[in-house]
């Protein structure tokens, strides 16, 4: 993982049998630097697996490290070490003390971070397997304020469907700096983990200015303007055909059709129901082209209840996918259209 975000990838290597781990920075021309001297290379322990994710959202990553078959029969604490890059501007860390997955003890031999409630934040799983007869542990993170992107990938062929060793780059502006953040589609991340999604935490970033995917192919492409908090799916070849704004539950009674024709030249109706409990509620309805980017605001109104009907002429944007997102404070839906010319 790119812990100091230069653009290249650096090592981190666990060790067991009551040693340090390693942590190797990559200088670019393919040499690194030994770290000796940070808390997370600094502490002995029977260290089993790692893994390196975002966990506050931040803009830089952090680090996971579990423990499993120490040489008596008591249990062993994992831990967990805060980057301090974007606070401080140097890439160190800070060990974590004080959260409920550094203080459950037993032996976890195998972990994933994975947002699996969708709301933008890393969540984590630990196989554990003290005395052969523990539980499994899930962990819900509670999340803050930072921005963030979630990126799913496939391939275009049957040779490449899989994206693992595709590599994307996302250029976000952190505390008003430009960095690049860079993740790897891994077959593996950590022992006995997975997750092919690339979760990229955003800080106070507004709008992510550039993304960059490198295909195992050889192909590469280039989005820009895409918006924050988002979850995007990305077909080689096709560019971004999926966008799903995770919100609190959608309203109940609330209703976004599917436009109708479609797909549509040059024109195209958009429908909606509003529940009562939405009366008077501020709705918007974006158009949002294939990039992610919003092309064309239809209203941002209250409403009372009842059915509504819009139409959206295309004018002269280009044929391909646009999706239409309605949404306020609380919640989104979006749909996905084709116009054709």
């Amino acid at each position: 993982g790119d812990y100091d975000n230069d653009g290249d990838l650096d090592l981190f290597v666990t060790n067991s049998e009551n040693q340090k781990n390693f942590l190797f920075r990559n200088d670019g021309n393919f040499n690194f630097t030994r770290i000796l001297n940070d808390p997370i290379v600094n502490e002995n322990g029977y260290y089993a697996c790692s893994g390196w994710g975002d966990y506050d959202n931040d803009g830089d990553l952090d680090m996971f490290v579990t423990q499993a078959y120490g040489p008596s029969s008591a249990p062993l604490l994992n831990h967990l070490y805060k980057n301090l890059l974007v606070e401080t501007g140097t890439a160190s860390f800070e060990k974590i003390t004080n959260d409920i997955i550094v203080n459950d003890a037993g032996f976890s031999y195998g972990f994933a971070w994975a947002d699996w409630d969708a709301d933008g934040d890393l969540d984590l799983f630990t196989a554990r397997t003290f005395n052969e007869n523990e539980n499994n542990a899930a962990y819900l993170n509670n999340g803050n304020s930072n921005k963030w992107i979630i990126i799913k990938l496939s391939g275009a062929s049957a040779t490449y469907r899989s994206p693992i060793s595709s590599k994307v780059k996302v250029k976000a502006v952190l505390n008003g700096n430009p960095v690049w953040l860079v993740r790897t589609v891994e077959g593996q991340s950590g022992y006995c983990g997975q997750n092919m999604d690339l979760h990229f935490g955003l800080g106070n970033t507004a709008v992510i200015d550039s993304i960059i995917v490198e295909w195992p192919s050889n192909n590469t492409e280039v989005y820009t303007g895409v918006q924050v908090n988002q979850i995007i799916r990305i077909v080689e070849g096709s560019g971004i055909i999926g966008i799903n704004n995770p919100g609190n539950e959608v309203p109940e009674g609330f209703l976004l059709y599917q436009n109708y024709p479609n797909p549509f030249n040059p024109e195209t109706s958009i429908k909606f129901t509003v529940p009562s409990a939405l009366k008077n509620s501020n709705l918007t309805l974006k158009i949002y082209d294939i990039n992610g980017k919003a092309v064309k605001e239809l209203f941002n109104k209250k409403f009372e209840t009842g059915n509504y009907e819009y139409v959206w002429n295309s004018g002269n944007y280009p044929s391909g996918i646009y999706f239409y997102q309605i949404s306020n404070s609380d919640f989104s839906i979006t749909k996905k259209m084709v116009l054709v010319k």
